[in-house]
């Protein structure tokens, strides 16, 4: 197209190619902010997950250190935690023993009360589609060695 002397501006031609332009650069872009705001939402998931399961073990502990020789530790299964996030608590019974003689008995040939057995606490929280997990766990039992190594 030809200009006509003194008028200004832009062709149809120029304005659909600089939209063109304009198009072409800002689809990555939006693709990539995309991207890095799900990145971001899986990131805090995580920390919301971690966090549960930080939270539940030190309420563990602290019901350890309150009643040792018998800890209300609220079992949980699929507690909802925050959207989406989930917490299972479980109470494994690992062996039993004597206190005069850790770790030589066990509890099908030589049964024992709850107070001398092994337990393993286990704290999974699950999230996510496929679904993460954070696992912790520690072990705890209420024997108290007595004397020294040979009891």
């Amino acid at each position: 197209m030809k200009r006509i002397a003194g008028e200004k501006g832009y062709t149809l031609v120029e304005v659909m190619t600089a939209v063109a332009l304009i198009g072409i650069a800002v689809i990555p872009l939006v693709s990539l902010i995309s991207g890095q705001v799900q990145v971001n939402k899986d990131a805090g998931k995580r920390f919301i997950a971690v966090q549960a399961a930080k939270a539940k073990m030190e309420e563990i502990f602290y019901e350890i250190d309150r009643n040792p020789r018998n800890p209300n530790i609220n079992l949980e299964n699929n507690l909802m935690v925050a959207e989406g996030v989930y917490r299972t608590t479980e109470k494994i019974v690992m062996d039993s023993f004597s206190a005069g003689s850790p770790g030589r008995g066990n509890m099908w040939n030589n049964p024992h009360s709850d107070d001398d057995r092994l337990f393993k606490y286990v704290v999974t929280v699950r999230w996510g589609n496929p679904p993460e997990t954070v696992t912790l766990f520690t072990y705890y039992t209420s024997v108290k060695e007595k004397g020294g190594c040979n009891g």
